[in-house]
C-alpha cells in the first residue's frame, strides 16, 4: 500500500527510528516500524495480517491497529471502499490508549 502522513510530525515519527524510541519506548517503536511494513507490502487492507479496529465508517474510514497494550496506530483510507479496495491510507498519530 502506499503511505502518506497526516503532518510532518507524525511522518518523523514514522520514518525516524530514533523519534518513536525516544517518544514512546523500546517496544512500541518497534512495533512502529513492524506495521509500518506489512502495510507497505500488503497490496490493500484485506491483505494487512493484524486485527484492524474501524473507528469511523464514513467516507474515509478510519482504523485503529494495537502496537502495544498502550499506544495504537490511527490513520484513514484514502480511497474509501471495501478493505480489498483500499491502497492509499494516511497516518494519522500515534496515541496513548491511556491518555
Amino acid at each position: 500500500m502506499h503511505l502518506t502522513f497526516g503532518t510532518p510530525a507524525v511522518r518523523e515519527l514514522c520514518e525516524r527510528g530514533g523519534q518513536a524510541l525516544q517518544s514512546f519506548g523500546a517496544e512500541c517503536a518497534l512495533a512502529l516500524q513492524a506495521r509500518l511494513a506489512d502495510l507497505r507490502a500488503a497490496k490493500n487492507l484485506e491483505e494487512f495480517p493484524f486485527p484492524l479496529v474501524l473507528l469511523d465508517g464514513g467516507q474515509n474510514q478510519r482504523y485503529s491497529i494495537l502496537l502495544t497494550s498502550r499506544f495504537s496506530l490511527q490513520f484513514e483510507t484514502r480511497d474509501g471502499g471495501s478493505p480489498r479496495s483500499v491502497a492509499n491510507i494516511k497516518i494519522l498519530q500515534i496515541g496513548d490508549l491511556n491518555a
